[in-house]
């Protein structure tokens, strides 16, 4: 039995939501009369293929909707995950990404995003790898050792003016 192929999580939508609108324009601008005029000069071959050129622009918006769906269904379906308390406070990014069906670089990638984007508040553990996911509320947000001020979410050194941490954007105060 072949291995099943795993998911993709794209976050490259863009390129292909612009090579398709590309491929429109150029189909729209054929078939406008000066256009078109000057293409037939040029070649009947050309018209053919200009005109050809709405296929693959609908066919690549298309499949970039369908990643789009796709991709924010994931992006729930993991933010639920962890916010649930399934993985509880670190878990190998191995674990969750084969829980999903996406490779590693996939799962780092999605889980950067929903950081970035202010979804959850996770980070990644420098020495294992792990991903940790902060229980916020539960403990002080900021541990002072050694003169030295660190975040209790995800140990980060800060600096002592910090509000939020740089590394999982807990609120410190």
């Amino acid at each position: 039995m072949a291995p099943k192929d795993k998911r993709e999580y794209e976050t490259d939508l863009p390129v292909i939501i612009g090579v398709g609108i590309a491929f429109l324009i150029f189909a729209f601008l054929s078939v406008i009369p000066p256009v078109s005029l000057w293409i037939n000069e040029i070649g009947n071959w050309l018209s053919v293929l200009a005109t050809l050129c709405f296929f693959p622009g609908f066919i690549m918006i298309a499949i970039a909707i369908g990643l789009s769906y796709q991709n924010k269904r994931l992006r729930r379906l993991v933010k639920r995950a962890v916010i649930s308390g399934d993985y509880g406070r670190r878990a190998k990014l191995d674990v969750i990404a084969s829980d999903f069906d996406l490779s590693h670089g996939d799962m780092r990638r999605l889980l950067t995003d929903l950081r970035v984007d202010g979804e959850l508040k996770v980070s990644f553990d420098s020495k294992t790898g792990e991903v940790i996911f902060p229980t916020i509320g539960s403990h002080s947000p900021a541990t002072i050792s050694n003169g030295h001020v660190y975040c209790s979410y995800c140990g980060l050194q800060l600096s002592r003016d910090a509000e939020y941490c740089p590394g999982c954007g807990a609120n410190l105060h």
